[in-house]
């Protein structure tokens, strides 16, 4: 019996001392990649807009994110691509059919890549051709300079110079996504850097992509901002749960989260989680990282403004009207 009790003791005790280690590294202050971010907001959350699925205008064409603009956003999501000759375009797709004229062009269905042409090709395109039943379908009839046909109808091709000029001036926040993968990610990580810094812009702009070896091409340029893979994002949650967030050294300043995610832990099961749920946005704001609330339909507008959200991201001018609504009453 009184071995029984002993063990019993020490098993209380050992229980104990694991508590109070918990606690403590809650109350430790965790390791942040960055000093400041411009992405964590002061009082209401920013309203970031991706153009890509045409509620603004055609997407990604300097009249969908003039549009934007309009409508008092503040974050300009912009997926980015790597022509032939390797200069950076906004494009949603890897490739030119879902919205440019190339199939007609060339009387052909097939995929034609950004990675196959020349810049001075592209921006003979019209990125408006597929929008919204044929509006600007005709544009380039009888035409004799494409380029600045499209350009004054704000349909040409943008470049990441062409972005950097036409908004720097605005106070506008960029999230970018790299498309490209492996050895073609990784230059487009160097060309956006490069002209990031050229612009001093690195800390209005955040970089993201979902691809593992761009990410990591990332880790040479450590002042610059981006934001988590999926990865690092799982086992940000999963150590945050277990109460040993403080020996996740994972290095990012931005993470984007919808409503309810699927937590893997260990590739034994997985487990849905309210991503948006205070200790979570507040263990990341301690390491000033950013919290990216993805909304796609109206009936979330109310939670997820209860939340500590900093960025909240919307595809659809409707829901974008009803935010601002909210955000005002």
């Amino acid at each position: 019996m009184k071995r029984l009790r002993t063990f019993l003791k020490g098993v209380l005790i050992f229980i104990a001392c694991l508590i109070l280690i918990i606690i403590i590294m809650q109350v430790l202050p965790p390791s942040k990649k960055s000093a400041h971010n411009s992405f964590m907001k002061d009082d209401k959350p920013f309203l970031c807009v991706d153009t890509s699925n045409n509620s603004f205008g055609p997407g990604n064409t300097i009249l969908a994110f003039d549009e934007a603009l309009k409508l008092d956003t503040q974050v300009l999501y912009v997926p980015l691509c790597l022509t032939k000759d390797e200069k950076l375009i906004c494009s949603s797709k890897l490739y030119l059919n879902d919205f440019t004229d190339i199939e007609v062009i060339n009387n052909s269905l097939d995929y034609f890549f950004i990675s196959d042409y020349l810049l001075e090709e592209i921006e003979t395109l019209n990125f408006g051709y597929k929008y919204d039943n044929g509006l600007y379908k005709n544009i380039l009839e009888n035409v004799s300079d494409k380029k600045e046909t499209l350009t004054n109808n704000k349909l040409k091709v943008v470049t990441i110079e062409e972005l950097f000029i036409k908004y720097k001036n605005n106070n506008l926040l960029f999230i970018f996504d790299i498309l490209d993968e492996l050895k073609r990610g990784e230059i487009a990580i160097e060309k956006l850097i490069s002209v990031t810094n050229e612009y001093n812009l690195s800390e209005r702009v955040i970089i993201k992509s979902k691809h593992e070896n761009v990410k990591n091409a990332l880790d040479k340029y450590p002042t610059n901002l981006f934001s988590s893979t999926d990865k690092e994002k799982n086992n940000f949650f999963l150590t945050q749960m277990l109460g040993i967030n403080y020996f996740d050294k994972s290095k990012f300043d931005m993470v984007e989260c919808y409503n309810y995610e699927t937590i893997n832990v260990l590739n034994l099961f997985e487990i849905k989680i309210n991503c948006f749920k205070a200790n979570y946005v507040n263990r990341f704001h301690r390491r000033n990282v950013a919290v990216l609330g993805h909304i796609d339909d109206e009936s979330k507008i109310k939670d997820i403004l209860k939340t500590n959200v900093d960025i909240i991201i919307m595809d659809d001018v409707k829901i974008l009207e009803v935010v601002k609504a909210s955000l005002n009453d």
